[in-house]
This record gives C-alpha cells, sequence and structure tokens, in this order.
C-alpha cells in the first residue's frame, strides 16, 4: 500500500527532506503543516516540480524541470549520491551544485523523500518510482508514497491492484489495470462512484471506452448527463457522509466512521450495493451484514508488507507531459467538491478544468 514510511508527528523532527512532484498545501495542507514545522526548526526541506508553489517556510533546495521530466534530476540525484542509473535517460544531465546540496541533506541523521500527487500520475512513475527507492537506498532517507484520495491505502489493503488480493497477498488471477481496460473494450464496466472524464487521466480515453463497452453499470450518487447517455444501468450510490466504513490514511492508521445522515430516496450505501451484486452472482464468501463485517474480515488476514513483482519494467515511452496535465485544482479532485458551490467560487477552484491529457 502507498504508505509516508514513518508516523506524521516524525515528520516535525525531519532534518532533511526531498519531495518529488507535489503541490503541498493544495494537496495535504495537514502534511504541508508538518513539514513547514520542520522547516522553521531548521530542516533542509527540498522539491522537485515542474513548477515553482508559494511555500509559507524556507525551502533550502529547489530543482525546477518545466517539462516535468523528474527522471532528469533523479538520476542526476542518484549520480550525486554515488550511485550507478542503470536505466536509460533521456536527455541526462551532469549532477550540479543543487543536486549535491540536496544529496547533502539527505544524509542528515532524520531525512526522507516523498513521492506526491503529480509525481505517481506521471506516465513514466514506474521509473520515478524506482529512482527514488534507489537515492533513499544511497542516503539513508525514509522513502515514502504521499497516498492520493482519502483511502488510497484502504483500496490497496482491500485488493483493488490488479496483482495483488487482500492484505496486499500475491493474486491467485492477474487482473487488467486501467490502461488496458482503455487500450481495448471490454464486454461489461461497472463504475463504483466514477466519472470517466473527470476522475481519469485521459477523460477523453475513457469516455470513449466506456461508449464501447457492451454493457455499462454505474454506481453513483449522481445521475449525469453523460451518465445518463453511457449507462445501461445506474443504481444510486449514498456519498461518504451516508455509509459506514473505514479509512486507512497516509501513515497506516485504521479510522472508522459511522454515517452521520441517511441516503436520499433509494440509494444505498455502496458496499451494500456490491454485496448484493455479488450474492445475485453468487460470488463465494459474501454475505456481509455490516461494513464491519468486511472491515473484521481484512483486519484478520495477514498483511504481505514485501509484495515483490516478476514483470520487468520496460523503458517509459516518448511521452509528452504539460505540468497541467498532472495537477488537479483542490476543488476538483472528486465528484462531491466539484459539486460545491461555495467552493466553486474561491480561489482554489479551475471551473473549466478538464482531465484531457
Amino acid at each position: 500500500m502507498p504508505a509516508l514510511g514513518m508516523r506524521l508527528t516524525d515528520v516535525d523532527t525531519l532534518r532533511g527532506l526531498l519531495v518529488i512532484g507535489a503541490n503541498l498545501r493544495a494537496e495535504v495542507p495537514l502534511l504541508a503543516h508538518r513539514v513547514r514545522k520542520a522547516a522553521l526548526a531548521g530542516a533542509r526541506v527540498s522539491f522537485l516540480n515542474a513548477t515553482e508553489y508559494p511555500y509559507l517556510f524556507p525551502v533550502a533546495n529547489q530543482l525546477i524541470n518545466g517539462s516535468a521530466d523528474f527522471i532528469i534530476d533523479l538520476a542526476a540525484l542518484v549520480e550525486a549520491a554515488g550511485g550507478t542509473v542503470d536505466i536509460e535517460v533521456r536527455n541526462a544531465v551532469a549532477p550540479n551544485a543543487t543536486h549535491s546540496a540536496v544529496v547533502a541533506a539527505l544524509r542528515e541523521s532524520r531525512s526522507g523523500i516523498f513521492v506526491g500527487h503529480m509525481a505517481q500520475r506521471h506516465p513514466a512513475y514506474a521509473r520515478i518510482h524506482e529512482l527514488a527507492v534507489q537515492l533513499a537506498g544511497l542516503t539513508g532517507a525514509t522513502f515514502g508514497v504521499i497516498s492520493e484520495g482519502a483511502n488510497c491505502a484502504g483500496l490497496s489493503l482491500a485488493g483493488v491492484l490488479p496483482y495483488q488480493g487482500p492484505g496486499g497477498q500475491v493474486a491467485d488471477i492477474v487482473g487488467i489495470d486501467l490502461g488496458e481496460m482503455l487500450a481495448s473494450p471490454v464486454a461489461g464496466l461497472l463504475l463504483v462512484n466514477v466519472e470517466p472524464d473527470m476522475d481519469c487521466s485521459d477523460g477523453v480515453a475513457a469516455l470513449n471506452a466506456v461508449a464501447d463497452a457492451s454493457f455499462v453499470v454505474a454506481l453513483t450518487p449522481w445521475l449525469t448527463s453523460s451518465a445518463a447517455e453511457y449507462a445501461d444501468v445506474v443504481l444510486p450510490i449514498g456519498t461518504f457522509a451516508e455509509t459506514s466504513g473505514t479509512y486507512v490514511n497516509v501513515e497506516g492508521t485504521w479510522q472508522s466512521f459511522a454515517g452521520i445522515a441517511k441516503p436520499v430516496g433509494e440509494a444505498r450505501p455502496g458496499w451494500k450495493v456490491l454485496r448484493v451484486l455479488g450474492n445475485l452472482l453468487k460470488v463465494p464468501a459474501c454475505d456481509y451484514l455490516t461494513s464491519e463485517d468486511v472491515l473484521a474480515e481484512l483486519q484478520s488476514m495477514p498483511v504481505n508488507s514485501n509484495v515483490q513483482s516478476s514483470v520487468r519494467i520496460e523503458p517509459a515511452a516518448m511521452v509528452n507531459v504539460r505540468p497541467a496535465d498532472l495537477e488537479v485544482p483542490i476543488h476538483s479532485v472528486d465528484a462531491l467538491v466539484r459539486r460545491a458551490e461555495a467552493l466553486q467560487q474561491t480561489l482554489g477552484a479551475a471551473p473549466d478544468w478538464r482531465k484531457t491529457a
């Protein structure tokens, strides 16, 4: 699962930090506050980004790559740390004084490397991740991933990724990823609280794939005009506030909650709709009566924290990436905030924003 690699309180005491591909104040404000506390206490904080963001604390080093080719600077950092880059790097650059200063900060007794949301949305993220892990090993820094969304870590633990099952166990049957789903039409699609044009990195390709699917079922709180057009069946579900459940946060803490309102009309909590569909399809061991039953089963499973993949990562194809393709405005990140009129009138809104990479 994506995790920070440390407790949130440990961030306050860091002496060195490198953040890769992130606008911390907009993406994770509470983590940004922790980083600010560390910086004000003397930590040397460095950023590798496609553009410069406003910070409310002293920044020791900034590496800005306007084309969002983070691999170039990460490779230079690995070399500055005494390592060898064993992957092909386009437009490679030699380490400079800034790269050396970042490495020196990461060799402090308490240091970390955080991979942010924009880096995770990058087409070459597998390479970015690989180089960041290598840099952490060379400098002794703690490696961490800033999980995107409220429950990315929880979904990973529940087995949503195609190559692993619940608890991070190796999957008996490997599924396909979103890229493969978009590349070739599938017979059936079940969309759970997803608006393809807004929630996928390439909204146009996602809508085309949905249109090409033979049968589409959408579980959503909102009957949008596009859902009415592409979905064969729409099943109404409640929002996060109308269900009980559990989040797993960026440091790995499990946080359970109760619904504070009843679902509107005929809507039902999403997990209940999925449970009924499982029963109708005769899915084994799908007889949960409460969300606590789901939680108890997942918590009872052993967690495999060392998932190894035998798949070799091939060099990323030539991809032209605009920084704007990687950044999602804070009030566009999910269907609920996109429909909040008050939020859409703030400076952090981008009403015409669409993800059409």
